[in-house]
C-alpha cells in the first residue's frame, strides 16, 4: 500500500489534520477516504457558533500512485449556524481543490509544469497525469495567466487559417521574432478590432523600440503598424512579394496568349511553356 504521510503531504495536510484516513485498491485504482478534524468554525455570515449536522462525500482526483489513479473521498462536514436568526448553512473549507474542480492543487501545480515544457502536447500532459484533455484545456484557459512576450526589434506579422479562429475570422494571427525565429504571440483573429486592442495594452515605450515589422500586403496590417509601431519601417514579406510578383507576370502571359490565334503555335507555348 502507498504512504500515507507521502499522500497527506501531497494534500496539504499534517497528520494533525487528519481524524480519519483510510486508502482502499479497486482494479487498477486507489481511493483515499479522509476526515478532517472538526475546528468548529464559526458562521461566515453572523459569526455565532454553529453545529455539524452531517457530512457529503467531495470526490477529487490528486497525483497518480505508480501510474495508478488515485481518488480522494473527503467526507465533508455540513454545518449550521446555532443562532435561530441566522441559522445559516455552509460547508467545510476546501483546502484541497480550487473552487469546483475535482483536482487537487499538487495534480494542477503538476500540470501547469507539465504546459510550461514547449514539448509536450495537450495530450502527452493528459497521458502523463491520467486526466483528459478537455481537463487540462478547462484548467490551462481558466487558471493559467502567460506573460506577455516582450515586443522584438525585428517581428514579424502574418495569419493562420485554423478552425481555432475566433470573432467571425476563419485566420489566427501569428507573429515571430525574424531575430530569434521564434513564435511569440498569437491572435486569436487578424482583424483590425483585435490587432488595435492587443496593441493598445503594450506601452508605448515597449512599442517604439520596434525598428523593422515583416508583413503580407493586406491593409489592417499596415494600418495598425503605422499607427502603434511609429519607428519601425514596414517591409514587405519576401514570399508575398514573389507571390504578387507571380501572379502579375501571369497574368501579363495570360493578355498576350489571348491576343494570338487559339491553336496557334505563339498560343500554344505562351499557354504551356511558363
Amino acid at each position: 500500500m502507498p504512504n500515507k504521510d507521502y499522500i497527506i503531504s501531497t494534500l496539504n495536510l499534517v497528520p494533525d489534520d487528519i481524524e480519519n484516513f483510510n486508502i482502499v485498491r479497486k482494479g487498477e485504482t486507489f481511493y483515499s477516504y479522509i476526515t478532517l478534524k472538526d475546528r468548529h468554525p464559526s458562521c461566515p455570515i453572523c459569526g455565532s457558533a454553529s453545529r455539524c449536522k452531517g457530512f457529503v462525500d467531495f470526490t477529487f482526483q490528486t497525483m497518480p500512485i505508480n501510474s495508478f489513479d488515485h481518488y480522494v473521498v473527503w467526507h465533508r462536514r455540513r454545518y449550521i449556524c446555532k443562532d435561530p436568526d441566522c441559522h445559516y448553512s455552509f460547508r467545510e473549507t476546501n483546502c484541497f481543490t480550487p473552487g469546483s474542480l475535482h483536482f487537487s492543487f499538487s495534480l494542477l501545480n503538476q500540470v501547469a509544469k507539465d504546459i510550461a515544457n514547449l514539448h509536450f502536447t495537450y495530450k502527452d500532459i493528459a497521458e502523463k497525469n491520467n486526466i483528459s484533455i478537455g481537463s487540462v484545456e478547462i484548467y490551462s484557459d481558466s487558471f493559467l495567466n502567460v506573460p506577455r512576450l516582450v515586443l522584438p526589434e525585428n517581428m514579424g506579422i502574418d495569419e493562420l487559417y485554423s478552425d481555432m479562429a475566433k470573432y467571425g475570422s476563419s485566420y489566427l494571427c501569428v507573429m515571430v521574432d525574424n531575430t530569434e525565429r521564434n513564435l511569440f504571440e498569437i491572435l486569436p483573429s487578424r482583424s483590425k478590432h483585435e490587432l488595435i486592442k492587443y496593441f493598445e495594452k503594450i506601452p508605448v515605450e515597449e512599442r517604439n523600440k520596434v525598428k523593422f515589422i515583416t508583413m503580407d500586403l493586406w491593409d489592417p496590417y499596415r494600418d495598425v503598424a503605422r499607427k502603434f509601431l511609429p519607428n519601425a519601417k514596414i517591409c514587405a514579406d519576401g514570399y508575398h512579394v514573389v507571390e504578387q510578383l507571380s501572379q502579375r507576370f501571369t497574368r501579363l502571359r495570360v493578355d498576350i496568349m489571348n491576343q494570338f490565334e487559339h491553336g496557334s503555335s505563339a498560343y500554344y507555348l505562351l499557354k504551356n511553356w511558363h
